[in-house]
């Protein structure tokens, strides 16, 4: 990990976030919701899925790829870095529910000198 940081760096948005969580509103499938991987499956898929031995519904939240994949990036390198510079202020700021989106959606990894593999 970079140690040097780029504290001007202004972090831009990779994708809406706010957007994103109404199309996965819109996706859901479910009433009563469960909260779980299941508000996205029908009732005959899930008989379906259940039949063929199938208990892992993960794979079929349906985010899409490009931001599924940049979620998990940025999660990951946020609990890497917050664990290396424990005292940092910004991923401290970061470390709220205000700021979840942020650490969801922007590049603010770029201010530790991170860029996002190509994918």
């Amino acid at each position: 990990m970079n140690e040097v940081i780029n504290k001007d760096y202004e972090p831009v948005q990779v994708f809406d976030y706010a957007q994103y969580q109404k199309d996965m509103e819109a996706k859901i499938v479910r009433n009563p919701r469960t909260n779980t991987p299941i508000d996205y499956i029908t009732d005959e898929k899930l008989a379906q899925l259940e039949k063929e031995g199938i208990t892992d519904f993960r794979p079929y939240i349906p985010v899409p790829k490009d931001i599924k994949a940049h979620l998990l990036f940025a999660v990951n390198i946020w609990l890497k870095l917050s664990k290396t510079y424990p005292n940092d202020e910004y991923l401290k700021s970061l470390d709220n529910e205000a700021n979840h989106h942020i650490v969801l959606s922007y590049d603010w990894y770029k201010k530790f000198g991170i860029d996002k593999p190509v994918i």
